[in-house]
């Protein structure tokens, strides 16, 4: 990370940091090792920790700056067949709060997005639901009737780390088509 920041310096510093690093495995909580856990730890929460301590250092330095972090829908509520990754998402949302009170003084504000069904590998490759005879029945559940893309939580962080947002510190974007607050 401070190779990055460095680097950062050459095109005029680092004023915004999005850590969007996330990894997600299916588990069986009761037969799982360490690994799996140990993984989402070291990718989902401690990837967002250097990263964000790493950017904000440059910051401090800059007066001041954006960090979005990447959580997700499932840091928020829960859920038994996914324990490790809803531990390391809820890890980064109650981070996020953290780092907004310390680091708001220093005028870096830090927020996180929280996306529901969001088409990418994960939820193509990794936990099949898109394009898969289940598809239908989650889309079913999204108020939108669709699912999100990668553009779509590309324009929440735009906004988050955009001038737009210079009052919004310490908060959480939920953005998965109304889903969360629905059900």
């Amino acid at each position: 990370m401070k190779n990055a920041v460095a680097a950062a310096d050459e095109f005029g510093g680092v004023d915004v940091m999005v850590n969007n690093a996330g990894v997600f495995r299916a588990e069986e909580f009761l037969a799982e090792d360490d690994e799996i856990f140990d993984m989402m730890m070291n990718v989902n929460v401690r990837g967002t920790y250097y990263g964000s301590r790493a950017a904000a250092n440059a910051m401090v330095d800059e007066n001041g700056g954006s960090i979005v972090n990447l959580s997700s829908a499932a840091g928020l509520d829960g859920s038994a067949e996914f324990i490790s990754y809803c531990a390391s998402k809820g890890a980064v949302r109650l981070m996020t709060y953290s780092l907004g009170s310390l680091l708001g003084p220093e005028n870096i504000r830090v927020n996180a997005i929280h996306p529901g069904l969001i088409e990418t590998s994960m939820t193509t490759e990794d936990v099949p639901i898109f394009g898969t005879d289940e598809e239908e029945g989650f889309i079913g559940q999204i108020p939108t009737g669709r699912g999100g893309t990668a553009e779509d939580v590309a324009k929440a962080a735009l906004f988050l780390a955009s001038d737009l947002a210079d009052y919004v510190n310490a908060e959480s974007l939920v953005l998965d088509g109304g889903m969360t607050n629905t059900q």
